[in-house]
C-alpha cells in the first residue's frame, strides 16, 4: 500500500503487472521518488510496507493528507465505501501528519523498496 501527499490518494495493488512497473521507472527519479518534467520538486515517493510490519497508523484505514504552503489550509480526507469527510480542524490535522510520519518510519526506506520493486519487476520480464 502507499499513501501519498499532497492531492494524493492511497492505491492498493494485489497483483503486480509488468506494464505499470515498467511506466514507474520510467518516469522514477531514483531512490523511488518521481519527479515532474522540470525535475525540481518530488511529486510522489514509494515505500512499501512489510506484511510483517508491527502495528501502525495506516492499518485503521486510508487517508490523504493534503500539506500546502500555507500551513493553516492543511486537510485530511477521509474516505470509505460510503462517504468522505474532510478534517479541517489544525490539532486533527497534525494528528494525521503524525501518523502518516509514523507509517513512513515503519515502511521500508525509499532504497530498499525501489530494490524491490526493481526486483519484481525483473522477475515478471
Amino acid at each position: 500500500m502507499s499513501r501519498w501527499r499532497t492531492g494524493r490518494r492511497t492505491r492498493t495493488c494485489r497483483r503486480p503487472r509488468r506494464e505499470p512497473l515498467r511506466g514507474l521507472f520510467a518516469f522514477s527519479g531514483g531512490c523511488g521518488q518521481g519527479r515532474g518534467r522540470t525535475g525540481d520538486l518530488p511529486l510522489f515517493s514509494i515505500q512499501i510496507m512489510p506484511a510483517l510490519a508491527p502495528p501502525h497508523p495506516g492499518m485503521s484505514g486510508p487517508f490523504t493528507l493534503l500539506e500546502f504552503r500555507q500551513r493553516d489550509l492543511d486537510l485530511v480526507l477521509l474516505s470509505d465505501m460510503l462517504a468522505s469527510n474532510w478534517v479541517e480542524k489544525p490539532e486533527h490535522v497534525d494528528l494525521y501528519r503524525a501518523a502518516f510520519d509514523e507509517i513512513m518510519a515503519t515502511a521500508l526506506s525509499l532504497g530498499e523498496s525501489l530494490n524491490i520493486i526493481r526486483e519484481k519487476r525483473d522477475q515478471l520480464k
